[in-house]
């Protein structure tokens, strides 16, 4: 099955969850997600993920803002889409503009990490257990443009392929 990808800005979307990055060190925190950092529950690791109900968000740790590459954020990805592996729906990723990594290649990273993070193996199992969902839509939560809708495309093309190839 095909995920459906999107752009739309952050206010225009209905969304299942949504996902923000958190690098350390935190900037721009506030609400909840500041209260989690100085209590130490948040500490913007990366591959960490910390689902908060109500609505639903996660706060997907990529480690050191200096040090986030697209393999940090494809991390990010795969944990957020493990730790949603119960919801399915819509995620919306949240892009940081203050990440060393451009916004098309940030958007493609986290998409390729979101599909691949989602794959269940176990779905092939012939047992009456409902397999884990993986999100049936990622919608890029920025005002679109060529680049980023090419580089989201492409992400999800490879990481869809690369499951195809898994299954196999």
């Amino acid at each position: 099955m095909a995920v459906t990808i999107d752009i739309a800005p952050p206010e225009q979307i209905d969304a299942d969850a949504t996902a923000v990055l958190v690098a350390q060190p935190f900037e721009g925190l506030e609400g909840r997600l500041a209260e989690l950092a100085a209590s130490g529950e948040l500490r913007g690791d990366r591959g960490e993920a910390l689902l908060l109900h109500g609505p639903r968000l996660v706060a997907a740790g990529v480690g050191k803002r200096a040090a986030v590459d697209e393999d940090a954020l494809r991390t990010a990805g795969a944990v957020t889409a493990q730790k949603l592996s119960r919801v399915g729906g819509t995620l919306c990723w949240v892009l940081d503009e203050s990440l060393p990594v451009p916004l098309p290649e940030q958007a493609a990273a986290l998409v390729e990490g979101t599909i691949l993070g989602g794959y269940s193996p176990g779905r092939w199992k012939t047992q009456d257990e409902r397999p884990p969902l993986a999100p049936e839509r990622i919608v890029i939560g920025h005002a679109g443009s060529p680049e980023l809708r090419a580089a989201v495309d492409r992400a999800a093309l490879l990481a869809e392929r690369t499951n195809r190839a898994r299954d196999l």
